[in-house]
């Protein structure tokens, strides 16, 4: 057994809401990098393109992925621990 904790999902949707793609780390650490990197490439669109909706994109998309994507990673994780305590 990994982590035989659940995740709390309030405290899931507020980390990816207020701390962005480092709060993902909280519910998935796979997603966080991803999302990281996704905002990483945002920043260098932004300054080879300039101000631009393409550049802004990457900005805009951040909150609510961030957000669905937590909630989605705390519901298989503790639906995970779920199963290993029943097994046990």
């Amino acid at each position: 057994m990994r982590n035989g904790k659940t995740k709390s999902y309030i405290i899931g949707i507020l980390a990816a809401l207020f701390f962005e793609p480092f709060g993902l780390l909280y519910s998935t650490v796979t997603g966080g990098i991803i999302m990281i990197f996704v905002l990483t490439l945002g920043y260098i669109t932004y300054y080879i393109i300039g101000e631009s909706p393409y550049s802004y994109m990457f900005f805009w998309i951040q909150p609510p992925v961030n957000t669905v994507w937590s909630i989605l990673a705390i519901k298989r994780h503790n639906k995970r621990i779920m199963k290993e305590l029943e097994g046990e």
